[in-house]
């Protein structure tokens, strides 16, 4: 089996970069899982993947020929996925989806045996512009929540809102919150 790659983030914090569909099934229990899995089919098209590649001087050059090399999640994945998140955490189990896809997120994440807590924000100040310049650019992605582990749930955030900015601000505030 092959990874993208494994980051360690913080002591005992693991980032394993690769398909969820290798990973999941591999691991044994863990007391997180924060999961990016592929957005909706929408999220594809190639209106929504122009790109804008630095030249190196300010500037921008527009790249329009971007294809994504993974399919759309589809309802099948979706189950798959947290099926296999809910069986792993012993606690807390995140979900990065695009706000049309909360609620589906929150159906299979409870079909699966995991009780759904809420959606949180991740806000991206420097998230891509809209180059094409047709609607505004999505400055932020939501991140379903649902406690996996046995009895209560723990939140270390004290319960301050669950509102997270940029990623490296999400990514360690996340951390600490599920410890």
């Amino acid at each position: 089996m092959t990874y993208g790659r494994i980051e360690t983030l913080a002591e005992g914090v693991e980032l394993w970069l690769g398909d969820c569909r290798e990973i999941l099934p591999s691991l044994g229990k863990v007391d997180a899982v924060v999961t990016d899995p592929p957005f909706e089919e929408e999220a594809h098209t190639l209106g929504r993947r122009l790109l804008g590649r630095s030249l190196g001087n300010g500037e921008r050059e527009l790249v329009t020929d971007a294809a994504l090399s993974f399919p759309p999640i589809d309802e099948k994945m979706r189950r798959l996925v947290a099926r296999e998140t809910v069986r792993l955490s012993n606690g807390w189990a995140l979900v990065f989806c695009q706000v049309e896809a909360v609620a589906a997120w929150r159906d299979a994440l409870r079909g699966g045996g995991g009780n759904f807590k809420r959606a949180m924000v991740w806000i991206k100040p420097d998230a891509m512009p809209q180059y094409n310049g047709q609607g505004p650019a999505q400055g932020y992605e939501s991140i379903v929540a649902a406690w996996c582990g046995e009895g209560h749930s723990h939140w270390n955030g004290g319960g301050r809102v669950s509102l997270f900015l940029s990623c490296l601000n999400c990514c360690s505030s996340l951390a600490r919150a599920m410890r």
